[in-house]
């Protein structure tokens, strides 16, 4: 059955626009980010003292106008030794950076651990440990390429970023990628986005400043069985107006760095409450993501943008959460406290990351809530998304 039409967002955004609290050209076309360049940084390593900076090098970055600027990607290729081997890379930053690390994922390297670091006013932070993680998509322009990594993290508003990578091998391809996704039209969506009734307000990718022009994949069907819950990992600590950036960051890096042509996540939540439209093809539409490995085409993946191994998520993200949840299982006919079958296996209706695949995702602090949220999802199925039908008949009509 066709999603009701109260849902789709356009109305709601000229509404805010009218009222001036919306910036004009953030629910036009879609905003480019301003200013932006590629800078490449030669990778520096002691092998005797692995992940310190030795005499890291300074920056090669220029500014240069562009008539079509994309979003600034450092790429850093690895220098390799033979096995094991400790591996690391540094790259200078501006702006408010997503940095992350991609190899091409084959059977005879296997990557052990992943530190990142970052530096801030002269300053280094803590080593913190990323999760490394098989490729996430399975339709696509990297269909079947393998490609390895972490996922994007949010790491602010830093000088410099190193990684080290511990392997039994030599990842071939293996690269620190730092996004700059610079300034937008679309940084200043207010915080206090209007809700209708128990459904929350899914703002488009022209709200976050989504370059359309970097988008390579096509959008394409999926039959919905159930939803997946992820967290994006990643800094907690970032303002509203900082949130559009971070999903370019991720989108850059997603799309191009990764090279799945598109961000990977369906929705992503922020801290405040706000939900976004990820994934290209209609927020009304049941869309193939590539956020969980062999379930991409089963599900609608859920990100809530932050690090929840040890924090908690705020109210505001756990009740859009569970609305927008609830809403897209409603309307493809699944019930949450059903089940899925995908794979020749059975699941609940309701997942976490690490359910169906090698990971720590959602995060401790998250995942030990599931129980919950399917307990909060199953309210809102009773009083405001009555299932309609089967997900069979739901995606058909779609």
């Amino acid at each position: 059955m066709a999603c009701p039409r109260r849902l789709i967002v356009g109305p709601v955004l000229g509404a805010l626009v009218a009222a001036g609290a919306l910036a004009t050209p953030a629910a036009a076309t879609t905003p480019h980010p301003v200013s932006t360049t590629t800078t490449e940084v030669p990778l520096s390593v002691d092998p005797q003292q692995p992940g310190t900076p030795a005499a890291a090098p300074a920056s090669t970055a220029r500014w240069q106008p562009s008539a079509a600027p994309t979003i600034r990607t450092a790429q850093v290729p690895y220098t390799l030794d033979a096995p094991p081997v400790t591996l690391g890379a540094v790259a200078d930053s501006t702006g408010f950076a997503v940095a992350g690390v991609v190899w091409d994922d084959t059977d005879d390297v296997t990557v052990s651990s992943v530190q990142l670091r970052t530096l801030t006013g002269g300053t280094w932070s803590d080593w913190e440990s990323i999760e490394p993680e098989e490729s996430d998509q399975d339709h696509g322009p990297s269909a079947g390429s393998r490609t390895a990594g972490t996922d994007p993290i949010a790491v602010g508003e830093v000088d410099r970023v190193e990684v080290r990578v511990v392997a039994d091998g030599t990842p071939a391809n293996a690269r620190l990628a730092v996004v700059d996704p610079g300034s937008s039209d679309a940084d200043d969506i207010p915080v206090d986005v209007p809700r209708e009734g128990g459904t929350p307000t899914v703002l488009p990718r022209s709200a976050w400043g989504a370059d359309e022009s970097i988008m390579t994949w096509r959008p394409q069907p999926a039959t919905v069985q159930g939803t997946v819950i992820h967290h994006t990992a990643g800094t907690n600590d970032y303002t509203p107006e900082q949130v559009p950036a971070i999903l370019r960051g991720i989108y850059t890096f997603h799309a191009q760095t990764n090279n799945w042509g598109d961000i990977g996540y369906n929705f992503l939540v922020d801290k405040f409450g706000r939900a976004w439209e990820g994934r290209a093809g209609g927020i009304t539409n049941a869309t193939t993501g590539a956020h969980a490995f062999g379930f991409n085409a089963w599900t609608t993946g859920i990100s809530v943008m932050g690090n929840y191994t040890t924090a908690p998520i705020s109210d505001a993200a756990w009740d859009t959460v569970a609305d927008l949840a609830a809403w897209k299982l409603s309307e493809r006919g699944v019930d949450v406290d059903g089940t899925m079958t995908v794979n020749g296996r059975t699941y609940p209706a309701l997942v976490g990351h690490r359910d169906v695949g090698v990971t720590e995702c959602p995060g401790d602090q998250l995942y030990e809530r599931l129980d919950e949220l399917r307990a909060a999802v199953g309210d809102r199925q009773a009083t405001d998304h009555p299932v309609v039908g089967t997900s069979h008949e739901a995606d058909a009509a779609a």
